[in-house]
């Protein structure tokens, strides 16, 4: 393995980026597809305070999508009008980098999420979130929540991760193939 840089997050830390007509809000900002990925290794994942610790979110309590842990899976989860509207998930466990990356497809009728962990597909759902994740002024926050995100129970997540994140957290307008996923994690590991 390459070595990498990370923050070392504890239950008090996270990282906000702000409010911007790029990435949340302005008028006529929507977004459409999307993929998230992240570099983790996780020092505490069970059980369920704060309803889930967030490790990347965007949104808040209207209009959501989040990647958090909740006993001991590892989930992503979104929502609009104060509703779940689909999550993905899957098992993790303490001491092991894992590669997160996490996309969503709104442009087709079956609006796709996908989860894959470590290059490959571990859970997929089909979301009923409509063609759009619209204008909200939640900041963006990485290893905490900004905005109270809710999770797969519908119940607003107010914990922060206990994890080591590599120092970015890459954000892509597009949704990431398996090969492009594949790729990033065999270039990282």
């Amino acid at each position: 393995s390459i070595s990498w840089e990370s923050i070392d997050l504890n239950p008090n830390d996270e990282v906000r980026i702000a409010d911007s007509p790029q990435i949340n809000s302005g008028s006529g900002y929507t977004f459409v597809k999307r993929s998230i990925s992240v570099w983790a290794t996780f020092d505490s994942v069970s059980g369920t305070d704060g309803n889930g610790r967030v490790i990347w979110e965007q949104g808040g309590t209207t209009q959501w999508w989040s990647i958090y842990l909740y006993d001991s899976n590892l989930y992503t989860c979104i929502g609009e009008s104060n509703s779940q509207k689909g999550h993905c998930s899957s098992p993790v466990s303490t001491s092991t980098l894992y590669l997160i990356t996490a996309t969503i497809d709104l442009s087709l009728s079956s609006n796709q999420m996908k989860l894959y962990i470590n290059g490959s597909l571990v859970s997929e759902a089909t979301t009923s979130a409509g063609s759009s994740l619209s204008s909200h002024g939640g900041n963006i926050a990485w290893g905490g929540p900004n905005s109270s995100p809710r999770n797969h129970l519908n119940e607003s997540i107010t914990a922060n991760v206990d994890a080591r994140l590599a120092d970015g957290c890459y954000w892509y307008e597009q949704v990431l193939t398996p090969t492009e996923i594949s790729n990033i994690w065999l270039a990282g590991n």
